[in-house]
């Protein structure tokens, strides 16, 4: 793995993708708690994608999405867990398999590993990940959204 970088080393190239209201996808749960839940539309994408993935009986749950300040100030990253159909706790497997990460991995997602719950694509931290100078989400405000 590339070593970081310092955050400024990653140039934002803002490609002006739309969010939007994970609320309004029959495919992920969100938690009726989720205060923030718009994502750009390529976050939503790979998080559907990454629910495809998990075993049966098992659920992504959306904890917060993105809002315009924070961590989340791209659009770019959610906070996950997984649960069961009904939004119970997945009880954690033997040998110690994370089919959360997997699937969202295998989505094109990054983890922040001081934060496990926290992944994202598009924004700089994802791109000091994969080694790429350049990041696709800049700040929601530049998008007109406050």
């Amino acid at each position: 793995m590339t070593p970081p970088e310092e955050p400024a080393a990653v140039e934002v190239h803002e490609c002006g993708e739309p969010l939007v209201d994970l609320r309004g996808i029959s495919a992920l749960l969100v938690a009726p708690t989720a205060a923030a839940t718009l994502v750009r539309v390529g976050v939503a994408d790979r998080l559907v994608t990454a629910q495809t993935l998990l075993p049966i009986g098992v659920r992504l749950l959306v904890v917060s999405g993105g809002c315009p300040s924070g961590w989340h100030a791209t659009g770019a990253a959610a906070d996950l867990r997984i649960c069961t159909v009904d939004g119970g706790d997945v009880a954690a497997e033997a040998g110690g398999a994370d089919p959360l990460g997997a699937a969202l991995a295998a989505a094109g997602l990054v983890n922040d590993p001081q934060r496990p719950w926290h992944w994202s694509y598009g924004d700089r931290a994802w791109a000091r990940h994969r080694g790429i100078r350049q990041a696709r989400y800049g700040p929601i405000a530049a998008l007109g959204i406050r």
